[in-house]
């Protein structure tokens, strides 16, 4: 749920705006997240675990595929891709 509330409205090209204000604990707490994230480029392996699960979760997502069947999929799809790399 959105913990903004509109501070005050603005007049902007012809049209008032909802001015937000960002409260200072959530304020931190997204700082705190950019500061301490991890940056490191990824690897190609990391990389394509991510693309397999992003498919997969459309598919659960849009109902096409079921939470069992996508957990199974993801499972055997970065097996296979770990065993082909021979990590």
């Amino acid at each position: 749920s959105n913990n903004m509330t509109a501070k005050s409205i603005r007049y902007v090209a012809d049209q008032w705006i909802p001015y937000y204000v960002t409260p200072k604990e959530q304020a931190d707490a997204i700082m705190e997240a950019v500061e301490t994230a991890d940056f490191t480029p990824l690897s190609e392996e990391e990389e394509a675990i991510i693309r397999i699960v992003t498919e997969e979760a459309a598919e659960y997502c849009s109902g096409v595929k079921g939470l069992e069947e996508v957990t199974e999929v993801i499972q055997n799809r970065v097996q296979l891709l770990l065993n082909e790399k021979g990590a």
